[in-house]
């Protein structure tokens, strides 16, 4: 890895070993699942996408790295 940066490496790897993202997992359109890491109450990153349907992988919205905003549906029982 190469770090271009006027910081010391000391700085900018501080806590570098200690990052341990927590994964949940989501269930999307009841076709799909995806492992999440939650950014905070309302945003999640996608980080997999799992899947038996090859179309799911193609869509754009679900790629890994894409941050999706959660919204409740309190009108489903």
């Amino acid at each position: 890895m190469i770090n271009y940066s006027i910081l010391p490496p000391e700085l900018v790897f501080e806590n570098w070993d200690n990052f341990e993202p927590e994964f949940e997992t989501i269930e999307v359109d009841g076709e799909l699942s995806l492992e999440v890491e939650r950014l905070d109450p309302n945003k999640v990153k996608i980080s997999r996408i799992i899947s038996s349907n090859p179309h799911v992988y193609l869509n754009n919205s679900y790629t890994p790295g894409t941050i999706l905003n959660l919204i409740i549906d309190s009108n489903k029982s």
